[in-house]
């Protein structure tokens, strides 16, 4: 994946544990259909999925998703360090994080 996304050197081997189909396709071809920046079409397609999800927002229709996905930054944190800065509204898609009272 890392090879595909960000155009570094495949390191590893995939190996099936069990009998297994796999739908494969070559980057390539992956870059044909989807463009030149995978990583860039790959987390917008995240962002979607994850909208999807989230309560209160699946009704929404596909163009406000898409001005949703237009808006996000997707920003990595450090342990410790705060999200909501500003009142933003914050969906964590990977890792997690907790509500700190103000009171602290």
């Amino acid at each position: 994946e890392r090879a595909a996304l960000y155009g570094e050197s495949i390191t590893s081997t995939v190996v099936a544990e069990s009998l297994s189909e796999v739908i494969c396709v070559g980057i390539p071809q992956l870059r044909e259909v989807l463009g030149e920046d995978l990583a860039q079409c790959l987390q917008r397609s995240l962002l979607r999925s994850v909208l999807r999800r989230v309560p209160g927002l699946p009704h929404l229709s596909a163009p406000q998703i898409r001005k949703l996905v237009d808006a996000m930054v997707v920003q990595t944190y450090a342990p410790s360090r705060a999200i909501d800065e500003g009142g933003m509204v914050s969906i964590v898609i990977d890792g997690s994080a907790y509500a700190k009272s103000g009171m602290e």
